[in-house]
Parts: structure tokens; sequence; C-alpha cells
């Protein structure tokens, strides 16, 4: 599974993009504390 894919999948349950920082995209979910980082497909 390449990072373009961890990323839909992430949107796919719910997740929401919040930020890019460098080469690597955060998204997180209301309800769970913590982000999830999937670095950036080049």
């Amino acid at each position: 599974m390449n990072s373009r894919e961890l990323a839909r999948l992430c949107e796919a349950d719910g997740w929401t993009f919040d930020r890019q920082k460098g080469s690597h995209m955060v998204y997180v979910k209301e309800g769970v504390p913590r982000p999830i980082v999937v670095p950036k497909p080049s």
C-alpha cells in the first residue's frame, strides 16, 4: 500500500485532512485524541 492509498482510506473512514507540514499530511477525526500522519507521496 502506498501513501496515496492510505490517505484515501483515512478519508473514507471519516478522517479529514487538517494540514501539511513538509512532506507529511496530517489527518484528524473527532473523538480521536491523536492525529494520523501520512508521508506525502512523491
